[in-house]
């Protein structure tokens, strides 16, 4: 019971920092869990690493829809050190780099969100932001590797 209550505490904090916008914080309290994991029996470091990257989907998402770029650009920092390996991330990186008009990012955020297990092809044809890049070579190079 100790164990939840400072779980649960730690949570409270990490949603306060989140709303502080102060990447410094971030990225030593990830780095600290990160290296905890190694020798947490218990799982605390895994599970507040996956509070981590479940709230930074959330607020990314959410910046995303109303597009708040700034935040997007700042809660996808979080969720990429949280969380490295996780095609959602991978997918938020690929819509930010769109909105920034950035072909060649968008185009390795999607292959990288791919690789990393994302296969919504319906998904991905009907993102708004990508508009622009339909038809490119890249876009067929995106459509041929969900393909696989």
């Amino acid at each position: 019971i100790k164990q939840l209550n400072i779980e649960q505490q730690t949570h409270q904090t990490y949603l306060t920092h989140f709303q502080q916008t102060d990447l410094t914080y971030w990225h030593s309290q990830v780095a600290t869990l990160l290296k905890q994991q190694q020798t947490d029996s218990s799982g605390l470091a895994d599970r507040l690493l996956g509070f981590i990257s479940l709230v930074s989907y959330t607020y990314t998402q959410q910046a995303i829809r109303q597009q708040q770029w700034s935040l997007v650009e700042y809660y996808l920092a979080i969720y990429e050190k949280a969380d490295p390996s996780n095609a959602d991330c991978a997918y938020f990186n690929a819509l930010y780099a769109a909105h920034l008009n950035d072909k060649i990012a968008w185009k390795n955020h999607l292959l990288q969100a791919i690789k990393f297990g994302f296969t919504d092809r319906k998904k991905i044809e009907q993102e708004l932001l990508f508009g622009s890049f339909k038809g490119s070579l890249e876009w067929q190079q995106i459509l041929e590797a969900l393909a696989k």
